[in-house]
């Protein structure tokens, strides 16, 4: 599979991580599984994740309502920050927009909510020792520094999908 994998890639520039893993047979595809790299996008899974064990546990509403701001406004992917000041979305909704159309506003607001720290925390206590959030997205930092908001390997997010997917991580209802 590694063979496949490497003439996929080709001659792409730059250094390339994949873990996959047939659920049904425990196969697995793996290329650099262990390196870390600046996660983007994927970093709102654990987010997710923990905002849904916070909800479990009765910390947080779903229901919850949360007033955007000027100042909350967030640049890249998403809606919330061409919206109006004084939207009042709930939890719910946030955790749509960060997940449906990779919301950054709705991403910080959540990982505000959640912290950074619990969402490192559930990660270390789940045996997840390849993802770290390490702030809100921020791009006066993303830019110059990738690594700044989260890392991870390949491995460590495939192990994160399988849990979700068993229902291992979370419960069903979440």
């Amino acid at each position: 599979m590694e063979t496949e994998l490497r003439a996929a890639i080709g001659d792409l520039a730059g250094r390339i991580g994949v873990a996959g893993r047939d659920l049904r047979t425990g196969q697995q595809f793996l290329l650099e599984p262990d390196a870390s790299f600046p996660t983007a996008s994927m970093v709102k899974l654990p987010v997710l994740v923990e905002l849904f064990r916070q909800v479990e546990a009765g910390q947080v509403r779903l229901a919850d309502r949360h007033e955007l701001s000027a100042a909350s406004r967030n640049e890249g992917s998403g809606i919330l920050k061409s919206l109006d000041a004084g939207l009042q979305p709930t939890i719910r909704d946030l955790a749509f927009l960060m997940m449906s159309v990779s919301d950054n506003t709705a991403t910080n607001i959540l990982i505000r909510l959640v912290g950074v720290e619990r969402v490192n925390a559930m990660l270390a206590a789940e045996g997840i020792s390849g993802i770290e959030l390490r702030h809100e997205i921020d791009f006066d930092y993303l830019w110059e520094q990738p690594e700044h908001l989260a890392v991870g390997t390949p491995r460590a997010f495939a192990d994160l999908m399988e849990r979700i997917y068993r229902r291992a991580i979370v419960s069903p209802d979440a």
